[in-house]
């Protein structure tokens, strides 16, 4: 017996026209006779499983929706692209072209993924964000606010790309790594561990950056990196600045204690990596 219909309510947008459907069994959190969101045609949604259409969402093209996976609230599913597992979609998010949303992923807000982007795992994408080409964002990562994930770029892990961040190219961000601020990592640029890279870091390769952990009295991760102004800017904890305000900082902070040491040769060392003067 198949799980729902379509219903005589139609609409069209953008030239396609769907049409709403009614559940015809009870089946997940769907009672027999509920009304849900719209589709083309059967093939967009499974009639096994407990995959669902639901509010004013749609799904149209030759995309799919399978598993346990819900489309809700205003999103839009069109072009080939899949979304499966016990994935969710709502909002107004949109997933298109040859995207894949599977696993526990969720796509929301005024989300998109397009291109052949994939999302999986217990990934989530939100606010504003953007996935697309060949991107991948998997595990339990997340990316958010108005930040782009492009290329064959890769977010996994636990990490965090937020703000108006960007990742492209062949960049990856992983670990418990957080990418934020106007940030850009691209071209073969790895960032991963505990990094923070924020403000107007601009990251191509292993040589742009660098996080030095444990150290300072709570034990934390200072983390330095080029920005687009061709100089080093540090972060550790709360701050935020130069490398030449992080040495005011320490020496303010710390005096000549340990700690002071600790992170004035650090200093040294940032510098001989990023090769760039203060």
């Amino acid at each position: 017996m198949k799980k729902y219909k379509l219903t005589d309510e139609c609409k069209e947008v953008d030239g396609v026209k769907v049409y709403r459907i009614e559940a015809l069994k009870d089946f997940g959190n769907v009672l027999t006779g509920d009304l849900g969101g719209f589709i083309e045609k059967e093939s967009n949604l499974s009639q096994a499983g407990h995959a669902w259409v639901s509010g004013r969402a749609r799904v149209s093209g030759s995309a799919r929706v399978s598993g346990s996976a819900w489309v809700d609230g205003h999103a839009c599913v069109s072009g080939s692209a899949w979304v499966g597992g016990s994935a969710r979609v709502d909002g107004g998010a949109q997933v298109s072209g040859d995207a894949c949303v599977s696993g526990s992923a969720c796509v929301s807000g005024s989300a998109r993924v397009d291109g052949h982007a994939q999302v999986s795992g217990g990934a989530q994408v939100s606010g504003g964000a953007q996935v697309s080409g060949d991107a991948w964002v998997s595990g339990s990562a997340c990316v958010s606010g108005s930040a782009r994930v492009s290329g064959s770029a890769r977010v996994r892990g636990s990490a965090r790309v937020d703000g108006h961040a960007c990742v492209s190219g062949s960049a990856w961000v992983g670990g418990s790594a957080r990418v934020d601020g106007h940030a850009q990592v691209s071209g073969g640029a790895q960032v991963s561990g505990d990094a923070c890279v924020s403000g107007s870091a601009l990251i191509n390769d292993l040589d742009d950056y660098i996080t030095i952990s444990p150290i300072g009295s709570e034990g934390g991760v200072l983390t330095a990196f080029k920005d687009k102004n061709k100089s080093i800017t540090v972060t550790r904890g709360c701050f935020l600045g130069s490398i030449a305000e992080f040495a005011e900082a320490v020496k303010t902070t710390h005096k000549n204690n340990k700690h002071a040491q600790l992170y004035n040769l650090a200093i040294e060392m940032i510098k001989a990596r990023l090769a760039i003067g203060e």
